[in-house]
């Protein structure tokens, strides 16, 4: 069974903003119980910090392969890729790459949002202590 991480302090949310990672990331339960701020606010924060660090793995990376091949043919269907020119086989091959580095830019994009808004959410907490999350 696996126990829940124990946060107390705004630099356990930053030390949790580093782990997360590109290829592979620990599956935590997370418990918020900042001494600052009330039981409701532990319970927001909690949220948001689950939100943030489970982003990277969200069920909307599984839809990114459909995603890239209608990118693709917007592309090609827009002559941008020019398969007239290069090739059936040659587009096709061409959509490898393409689709390889969509991904991988948007898994960067995920991850370094996913740590600044939790960066951002610690730093908040530090001026902030006694603010109140509608």
């Amino acid at each position: 069974m696996q126990q829940r991480l124990i946060i107390t302090k705004t630099d356990d949310i930053r030390q949790l903003a580093h782990e997360i990672k590109f290829f592979s990331m620990r599956k935590r339960m997370f418990k918020i119980q900042l001494a600052e701020v009330g039981e409701t606010d532990n319970h927001s924060i909690e949220k948001q910090v689950v939100r943030l660090y489970a982003m990277s793995q969200h069920p909307i990376m599984n839809t990114l392969p459909l995603f890239n091949i209608l990118a693709y043919l917007f592309l090609v269907s827009f002559n941008v890729v020019p398969y007239a020119q290069v090739g059936i086989v040659a587009t096709i091959a061409l959509y490898a790459p393409f689709s390889v580095l969509v991904t991988v830019i948007a898994r960067v994009l995920t991850i370094w949002y996913a740590r600044k808004s939790m960066l951002r959410l610690a730093d908040h907490l530090d001026h902030h202590p006694h603010y109140s999350f509608v």
